[in-house]
């Protein structure tokens, strides 16, 4: 689905201004939803944005330790990402547990 995200992300103050910054009505995925109206705003401009996947960055599993196998992959599922953005219950094992 062409989805990037990751640990951060950087974007020009003008650009995220201009975008009004993250949707804070969406409990998840704000970062891939911000990213998809980037990508639009820079094709209207002839610009670009580009993914930095140089060096690396290794992940905690920490979170995937407390969640059974079905559970980790609907929460990673792209689909059930952009269908259920909105909805907080659903992202309890993500959110309001996090592991420490």
């Amino acid at each position: 689905m062409r989805m990037h995200q990751g640990a951060a992300q950087f974007v020009r103050r003008e650009a995220f201004q201009e975008l009004g910054g993250y949707d804070t009505s969406i409990y998840v995925g704000e970062d891939i939803q911000l990213l998809q109206r980037l990508k639009k705003l820079a094709r209207t401009r002839r610009g670009y944005t580009t993914f930095i996947d140089r060096p690396r960055v290794l992940s905690s599993s920490r979170r995937f330790t407390k969640m059974s196998i079905p559970r980790i992959l609907f929460l990673t599922n792209p689909i059930a990402i952009l269908l259920f953005w909105r909805a907080r219950s659903l992202w309890t094992d993500w959110y309001a547990h996090p592991p420490r």
